[in-house]
């Protein structure tokens, strides 16, 4: 382990060596030189397939530096500083040291009021590190929800559809990481949920479907009010893959808020949603898999105040582990 870690500071002080004259570079005036400086980290740093330990003991010197730069004019410069860190959390050894850092950095340009970096698949690649930062330091992010609701709240309602599905999937991500820290701030998000859930494009519908889910049962339960009438709207979408999202995504909100609050109206919500259904409408040839607590509550007080299925009597019922929808002539898979 000693020749190991010896091994990594002769590496580390190398590729330090080499980037010195780089690092000064980043604060010329000329715009080519600033590009051609990050070019060169990016080959020392990135195209050289360094091992996680060198590159840990990279990030202390580069980080903020290569940070700077996501602030520079040049669209090229910005991104090769996206790239580069998004190397060093994908491959460091322990990327949550550069969260005190990264964090507040990127929730400068993605989370603003106003929309800061101009460049739209610019910004998708900024929102595409954070989702990558979720995904490997996981807990270690709790201490920076804020900066994170920010980002998200920014990134939902961005005018750039894969912005928005990419924002979705982070917050969907994030929600189920910290599920103890998030309640705290899941509220925050239901507004601009709800103002992206009608969105022309119906990839954008499904993402934002999905992450509603996610957020309502990692949350609080308080905004069950908020989106049911929005979700309910969703079982008339001409794209099936919006409908059958929602279907999904109420009978767990639904059955969550039931359980969470006791409440019988709340829990038959999705049932009684799904009798509104226009029988003329085939969703989809694929059953949705539903979670096990859907038609049959697994918590003693919910069950008692349910008193049977959810699906009782209604054109929608759940068979062999499938959504189907009652039609004249047999069931249709939803």
């Amino acid at each position: 382990m000693a020749a190991a870690e010896q091994g990594y500071e002769h590496a580390a002080a190398e590729v330090l060596q080499a980037v010195a004259r780089h690092l000064n570079c980043l604060n010329d005036e000329n715009k080519s030189v600033r590009k051609r400086a990050l070019e060169g980290i990016r080959r020392e740093v990135v195209e050289r397939g360094l091992p996680g330990g060198v590159l840990q003991l990279l990030l202390s010197s580069l980080l903020k530096p290569v940070l700077r730069s996501l602030l520079d004019p040049m669209e090229r410069c910005r991104e090769l500083a996206t790239e580069v860190l998004r190397h060093f959390i994908r491959s460091a050894h322990r990327p949550e040291e550069a969260l005190p850092y990264l964090l507040p950095a990127l929730a400068q340009r993605l989370g603003g009021p106003e929309i800061v970096e101009p460049a739209e698949e610019l910004r998708l690649a900024l929102l595409e590190l954070v989702t990558l930062t979720v995904e490997v330091c996981g807990k270690k992010l709790s201490p920076y929800l804020d900066d994170m609701v920010r980002i998200l709240q920014r990134g939902i309602v961005d005018p750039f559809p894969d912005v928005k599905k990419e924002s979705c999937r982070c917050a969907s991500s994030y929600a189920e990481c910290i599920p103890e820290h998030f309640h705290m701030q899941s509220e925050s998000l239901i507004k601009p949920l709800m103002q992206t859930i009608s969105h022309q494009h119906s990839r954008v519908r499904v993402a934002v479907i999905m992450a509603t889910g996610t957020v309502i049962q990692c949350g609080s339960g308080k905004s069950v009010d908020d989106v049911i009438s929005h979700l309910a709207q969703r079982l008339f979408d001409d794209a099936p893959q919006a409908s059958g999202a929602q279907l999904l995504e109420q009978s767990r909100t639904s059955v969550a808020a039931g359980e969470r609050r006791g409440s019988e109206g709340q829990a038959r919500l999705f049932g009684l949603s799904c009798s509104s259904l226009p029988s003329r409408r085939v969703l989809g040839t694929s059953a949705i898999k539903l979670p096990p607590p859907i038609g049959h509550s697994t918590k003693s007080k919910s069950a008692n105040l349910m008193k049977g299925p959810l699906y009782l009597a209604i054109p929608v019922i759940l068979h062999q582990g499938g959504l189907y929808l009652r039609q004249a002539g047999g069931l249709w898979h939803i």
